[in-house]
């Protein structure tokens, strides 16, 4: 093979690469660490909230989830408050969680656009050794599930990769109550992480298909070369 027919070579099978590339590039993370919710200490988080609707807190009126500022409170003690435990140890950023309190049902995350569930850090209210089963679903189909354990002492750093949902579910259920002085089941979660869906765009298929020819023809006369 000569020099023209090397940078040939080298040329397509760069395109190709590059084509490759763009059919499956993810789009990168958008962390939610719920700070630009303040300067509310407790209240609910409002649908259309980053796209998405917050649903699933019982004791909460139109059953959104909430976000809550504990150290803003003072709550944040090991003698207890009305929200302490896994409200306060659950922060891992700024000062303020999103939550779904002792109400019964699942925590709800929708949106109508598809999504990629990345990474959250989740901590129990009140129960230590608490299970925590979280689902994906599209278009009511569920698509993963998984089961977790969490207490109220530290969040735990959930990363998974749930592509092309709509829908995610947070529930909570029993544990050991640890001592706060309350008691109850849900979740608090913070740093909530995730990434738009994307389908490959449509000229990349075209530019693949190109590339794959391009390659095919330089092999090809270098066949006919040898044989000449």
């Amino acid at each position: 093979m000569n020099i023209v027919q090397t940078a040939k070579l080298g040329a397509f099978s760069a395109v190709l690469f590059l084509s490759y590339g763009l059919c499956f590039v993810q789009a990168a993370p958008i962390v939610l660490d719920f700070e630009d919710l303040s300067p509310s200490t407790l209240d609910v988080i409002p649908d259309g909230y980053q796209g998405f609707e917050w649903r699933g807190v019982g004791e909460i009126v139109n059953l959104s989830m909430a976000f809550y500022a504990p150290t803003l409170r003072s709550e944040c003690s090991t003698t207890g408050g009305i929200f302490a435990g896994g409200y306060c140890n659950g922060t891992t950023s700024g000062e303020y969680v999103a939550f779904r309190g002792t109400g019964s049902g699942a925590a709800t995350i929708r949106r109508g656009r598809a999504f990629n569930f990345e990474i959250a850090f989740i901590t129990s209210p009140w129960n230590d050794g608490e299970d925590l089963v979280i689902r994906g679903f599209r278009d009511g189909i569920e698509l993963y599930r998984d089961l977790f354990i969490i207490d109220t002492v530290s969040p735990t750093r959930i990363e998974l990769n749930y592509l092309n949902i709509d829908t995610l579910t947070f529930q909570g259920t029993g544990g050991v109550n640890a001592g706060y002085g309350s008691s109850g089941e849900g979740i608090v979660i913070d740093d909530f992480a995730y990434s738009d869906y994307s389908v490959p765009e449509p000229n990349t298929v075209p530019l693949l298909a190109i590339s794959l020819a391009g390659l095919w023809l330089v092999r090809h006369r270098r066949i006919m070369h040898i044989d000449a």
